[in-house]
């Protein structure tokens, strides 16, 4: 349902008045005649979520060039995709382009239904010589829904994940290649959910030279992690979270870094746990300017819908939504399958 604005009542007072609502609701104990628990939660339209993603889009890039200045010089209004630098406003969907802008560096998007615009004059000026960090970018998904192919530093390299299921998989590589119809080149990395149930903590399993790295915590059931050629691949460092892990891998033969992180979140929790395990999956997601890549088993009912011309997904149900939401505020985009 839409929460509309009350006569006289502020953007911050309706919020604050959905958000007790939320709060009361979830605080219930409403139950269906089938004795399923009743739940309550926000989401944004594709239309919100689009205009908010211009906004995020100029942090990207200007993160891509000085992780620094996106955190410490740039303001972001998200409901009218809005973000402002030191020396006025860099970009915005709903707010026109300031009059006393040079509108020779104003770049608009024409295509689009909502003819966002970008003020590259203005942005160049903020990020003054600095460097482009080399970035990573899906270039297709010429296999499944499961795999990727990957542009980073210059190379390119496929990018695999896979929900075992707890099988006992011998070898890792002819599993993926049959599962695939594709070949396990040794530049791949590979994302693993639910791998077989062994010790909580962190453990390692080398099958051949291709090696597993993988952590269970000691609430969940079963292991997430990523599988790599060590000859090919090192890991600089790893983190753990209730439902998933986050690597730093570095190329050996390039240099290239890249953050990936795997994740399964649990299919039959209340709607309050399963954003409890994607705020504490998330809240460990890297900062700064190497790439990331993230695959994970959402068990959310998500659909992809075409919005001016681009695909875009979107959440059929409270779980769904909750995800989308938490990946836009991260800077973090599904990439669409076909």
């Amino acid at each position: 349902m839409t929460i509309a604005q009350r006569q006289g009542e502020s953007e911050a007072e309706k919020r604050a008045r959905m958000f007790h609502f939320v709060s009361s609701f979830a605080g219930t104990e409403i139950l269906t005649g089938a004795g399923t628990r009743l739940w309550c939660s926000y989401s944004r339209t594709p239309e919100e979520r689009a205009i908010a993603g211009h906004a995020s889009l100029i942090k990207r890039v200007v993160a891509s060039f000085d992780e620094t200045v996106a955190k410490e010089s740039l303001d972001m209004e998200y409901k009218t995709g809005t973000c402002w630098g030191p020396d006025g406003m860099l970009g915005s969907v709903r707010l026109p382009v300031p009059p006393k802008h040079d509108h020779a560096g104003i770049v608009v998007d024409k295509d689009s239904v909502h003819k966002q615009w970008i003020d590259v004059g203005l942005l160049a000026k903020l990020l003054g010589r600095r460097k482009p960090h080399d970035g990573t970018s899906p270039v297709g998904w010429p296999f499944n829904s499961g795999s990727a192919s990957v542009e980073q530093s210059g190379f390119q390299f496929d990018f695999f994940g896979w929900n075992v299921g707890g099988c006992d998989v011998k070898d890792l590589a002819a599993a993926i290649i049959s599962g695939s119809k594709a070949p396990l080149d040794r530049d791949s990395l590979v994302t693993l959910q639910e791998l077989p149930r062994g010790s909580a903590g962190w453990s390692s399993e080398k099958q051949g030279t291709l090696e597993i790295v993988s952590h269970r915590s000691d609430v969940a059931w079963r292991a997430t992690g990523i599988a790599f050629y060590r000859d090919v691949w090192s890991v600089l460092q790893r983190f753990s979270t209730i439902r998933g892990t986050w690597f730093k891998l570095k190329h050996l033969q390039t240099g290239g870094l890249v953050w990936v992180g795997s994740a399964h979140f649990n299919p039959g929790c209340t709607h309050t746990q399963y954003e409890k395990e994607v705020s504490d999956f998330l809240a460990k997601a890297p900062g700064g300017n190497v790439p990331v890549l993230c695959q994970c088993d959402a068990n959310a009912a998500i659909k992809w819908v075409r919005d001016d011309g681009k695909s875009e997904p979107a959440g059929l149900d409270g779980k769904a939504n909750e995800i989308l939401g938490q990946l836009t505020s991260k800077g973090l985009g599904l990439v669409p399958p076909g």
